[in-house]
């Protein structure tokens, strides 16, 4: 279901915390541009369900790390550029913002968001 006033609300949210960013410029030069978010936001769901599906497996396991550079690649693609410190900034909040968690986890099912930001803690923390 579709929701633009909460999404209109994150969107401010996002716009406080990181306007003065590069990361922001890109998001909103894409915005400007027309790109829809919307087929990125559904291609990452499909990611976390994906992940949900791993999480019998060690965070750190070669095909569960190849999820996360997929992960970063598909948010640079269709977001903003997301170097190894906009990822692991993005880990920490898939589950510190209850409402990024609820959402990963019913993509995935319970302990996804965890699970992601295991995985991508462990990968920004490789060379």
């Amino acid at each position: 279901m579709h929701h633009p006033e909460k999404e209109n609300s994150y969107r401010q949210e996002a716009e406080d915390k990181w306007g003065h960013t590069d990361a922001w410029q890109a998001y909103q030069q894409k915005e400007k541009a027309g790109h829809s978010f919307k087929e990125g936001a559904d291609a990452l769901m499909a990611l976390f369900t994906e992940l949900g599906g791993m999480q019998h497996l060690p965070p750190e396991a070669e095909c569960v790390q190849k999820k996360i550079r997929v992960l970063q690649a598909l948010i640079t693609e269709n977001f903003f550029p997301s170097t190894k410190e906009i990822l692991f900034s993005l880990g920490q909040m898939y589950i510190q913002d209850p409402r990024m968690e609820k959402s990963i986890d019913q993509a995935g099912g319970p302990g996804t968001a965890a699970f992601a930001e295991k995985a991508i803690r462990y990968y920004c923390n490789q060379p």
